[in-house]
């Protein structure tokens, strides 16, 4: 496996010879909040030999800086959730690395990684059209929880790109993540609710099977997922692409306001 891995790293480092990008691009903000969150980007501008495509490979980023006095606990929690997120959309297969320290170079270094790969697959489609990427990443904190909003749309081959979003709510103790039910008491009684927006926000008769509707869900029963967040006065849900209907349909969301959720939140988004 080391010689078959080490035959690959040369055919990317010879194909890239004939290739050619602009050195990744770093800009970070001039302001680091009290808890230490750098906010930056990273980009990296791309194009093959023959200069017949171009692409533009972007990553705007939140993290928290290592300080001399180390991390929290949900601050390393989350640190390592950006690495993974990271690493999984610029090299899509990944091996576990708790070694791997977040800095401003990590992010470039992974546009690298990616654009390699990128212009290898050109190269061996005789200048075929360049992989493109853009990712966003951003901490918001609350009293009791952080909020990690993860988002990244690629574009790697095939009839059109992908993308998603993902969101965690973070305990500030002990760095785990929360889920759902550790903010909503009675869940069958919240899910008729958020069925009921559910339906309003995509146009869906009361009566009408969710199933007949063109939605996924097992046995056309709604359910609520696991990827939450809070922004706007609104307890949010997204569902993305292919999760409970086809890539037409694109990514759906539900917005429920806060005043509904009196009688079943726990821990409150201040």
């Amino acid at each position: 496996m080391k010689i078959l891995a080490s035959l690959f790293i040369i055919i990317i480092l010879e194909s890239c010879s004939s290739s050619k990008s602009t050195l990744p691009e770093t800009k970070i903000d001039s302001d680091i909040n009290s808890d230490s969150i750098v906010h930056g980007e990273a980009k990296l501008q791309s194009f093959t030999a023959l200069k017949t495509d171009t692409a533009l490979l972007v990553i705007t980023y939140d993290f928290y800086e290592n300080q001399s006095q180390g991390l929290l606990p949900y601050q390393d929690s989350i640190n390592f959730r950006i690495v993974d997120f990271v690493r999984s959309t610029t090299e899509f297969e990944i091996d576990y690395n708790p070694a791997i320290n977040i800095n401003t170079d990590f992010f470039s270094k992974q546009l690298m990684y990616f654009d390699s790969l990128s212009r290898f697959d050109s190269d061996m489609l005789e200048e075929g059209q360049l992989w493109e990427l853009e990712s966003t990443i951003d901490i918001i904190e609350f009293k009791n929880f952080v909020e990690l909003d993860l988002s990244s749309w690629s574009y790697a081959g095939g009839a059109h790109g992908n993308g998603y979003a993902s969101y965690s709510l973070i305990d500030r103790v002990n760095g785990k993540q929360l889920a759902l039910s550790d903010f909503i008491n009675d869940i069958p009684t919240f899910t008729e609710l958020a069925e009921k927006y559910f339906r309003a926000q995509n146009e869906i008769e009361e009566n009408t099977n969710l199933t007949d509707a063109g939605f996924w869900f097992t046995d056309g029963i709604f359910v609520c997922n696991e990827n939450f967040y809070f922004a706007d006065g609104n307890l949010n849900f997204l569902y993305n692409n292919y999760e409970i209907a086809p890539y037409a349909a694109g990514s759906i969301s539900i917005s429920i306001p806060l005043k509904e959720l009196k009688p079943f939140l726990k821990i409150q988004p201040k």
